[in-house]
């Protein structure tokens, strides 16, 4: 039995066999049936830091980071834009990213509106989770949830991969909470060659990428709209607030990609 938790929601426990046992082979993926545990290899494309820069007194200078690879979770896209005419070129190719409709952008956080990009000091990771009407994550494709396993005693674990019990494939799961609720959470914002911005959510317990049409963001913007306040704090207007900016996934191109990290 182990514990498997969405961001921001309550946990459940999920019974699987032990991968010793006579049920966990060859039922049950694991990264190493030898109990070595694997890892995973980082993948190809940008530079691993992506970084701005400025000419200053004759002397190229960092600014700030603005991500990892392909993933710009420390800026905004209209943040990058504004500052393009002003950045050294010695870091992060800007035009560059800014042509990929594959780049992932931050989400625009209320409290950050106004911010310079010199003085960014933010958390790559910020996101905030909600409870997602019924059926929505059925369209979603769902990846295998990891959790490692370790044997009482002796020598190193292996990671064990289940379905997300939000998949289609999670109606096999012995769920210690068969009514948890289908949970999502802001990802970040996409923009495509048209230059039309999505916003990207993820499953909370997969973490599968995703984007939907107008008509199901708006029972989104009202999940997020309903939310409980915060620590006692009323959080209403800035709930309110976000999901005012979440943006839909355009009707065209009709075959758009499904999302990816």
């Amino acid at each position: 039995t182990q514990e498997v938790s969405p961001l921001g929601k309550t946990a459940c426990k999920i019974s699987c066999p032990y991968p010793a046992g006579v049920e966990g082979r060859p039922e049950l993926p694991m990264s190493n049936p030898r109990g070595v545990a694997g890892h995973q290899q980082g993948k190809a494309g940008r530079s691993m830091g992506e970084y701005l820069t400025q000419l200053i007194d004759g002397e190229v200078k960092t600014i700030t980071k603005a991500g990892t690879m392909d993933d710009f979770r420390y800026v905004r896209r209209t943040e990058l834009e504004a500052w393009g005419p002003f950045d050294a070129g010695q870091g992060t190719n800007v035009p560059e990213a800014l042509r990929d409709s594959s780049t992932l952008w931050r989400f625009p956080w209320p409290q950050e509106d106004g911010q310079a990009v010199e003085g960014i000091d933010r958390e790559m990771f910020t996101t905030l989770g909600f409870r997602v009407p019924q059926g929505l994550l059925t369209k979603v494709d769902h990846r295998t949830i990891c959790v490692h396993v370790k044997p009482k005693g002796y020598g190193g674990g292996v990671n064990v991969f289940l379905p997300c019990p939000a998949g289609p494939d999670g109606k096999s799961l012995s769920l210690s909470n068969p009514g948890a609720s289908p949970c999502a959470n802001i990802y970040g914002e996409r923009w495509d060659e048209e230059g039309k911005c999505r916003t990207i959510f993820r499953c909370g317990w997969c973490g599968a990428p995703f984007s939907v049409p107008a008509e199901e963001l708006e029972e989104i913007r009202d999940a997020i709209r309903s939310r409980e306040p915060h620590s006692g704090r009323d959080t209403r207007s800035w709930y309110a607030k976000v999901a005012e900016r979440l943006q839909p996934r355009p009707p065209s191109p009709p075959d758009l990609p499904r999302e990816v990290d």
